[in-house]
C-alpha cells in the first residue's frame, strides 16, 4: 500500500523519527493517546493520471506540536524529504516526481496545539509494463 510506504519514507529520516517518536500515522487521525509531536496524512485529492500506469495523488501531512517553532520545523523536514524526490518508495513505488503544493499555519484553540500542514502531490506509477504485459504493483 502506497501509504505504508510513505509511512516508511518519513520514518526513515532519523531526525523526524527521534522528533516525532515514530507517531506517523495514514488515514487522518491520531489516536487519543497521542503525545505531540507527531504527523497525520491522509489523501486529498487526486487519483488516475488518465488511462496511464499512474496515480497522481495529492496528500496532506499534518505536523502538530505544543509550540509553534517545533510544529514549523517538523513540516519543514517533511517538505524536505518529498521536495523534488524521485525515485522508489518503500522498495516498491516508482515515483517519477513530487511537488510541494502548499503549507500553511494554523493554531487549535481546542486542542491548544499548533498545526502545520505540508501538501505533497506525487506522480508515481501503479504498473510495470515487460513484454507488453501490465502487472500491477502492489
Amino acid at each position: 500500500m502506497f501509504e505504508k510506504a510513505v509511512r516508511d519514507r518519513l520514518l526513515s529520516d532519523e531526525w523526524l523519527a527521534g522528533q516525532v517518536k515514530n507517531q506517523v500515522w495514514a488515514g487522518g487521525t491520531a489516536p487519543e493517546n497521542a503525545k505531540p509531536p507527531y504527523i497525520v496524512f491522509h489523501r486529498i485529492s487526486g487519483g488516475r493520471f488518465q488511462e496511464l500506469p499512474f496515480m497522481n495523488p495529492r496528500y496532506q501531512f499534518s505536523c502538530f506540536a505544543k509550540e509553534y517553532a517545533e510544529a514549523r520545523e517538523v513540516a519543514e523536514r517533511v517538505a524536505e524529504i518529498f521536495r523534488g524526490f524521485t525515485g522508489i518508495i518503500g522498495d516498491t513505488f516508482p515515483v517519477a516526481k513530487t511537488a510541494i503544493v502548499g503549507e500553511q499555519d494554523i493554531y487549535e484553540p481546542e486542542t491548544k496545539l499548533y498545526h502545520v500542514p505540508v501538501d505533497v502531490a506525487f506522480l508515481y506509477q501503479t504498473h510495470s509494463v515487460s513484454r507488453g504485459v501490465a502487472t500491477k504493483i502492489e
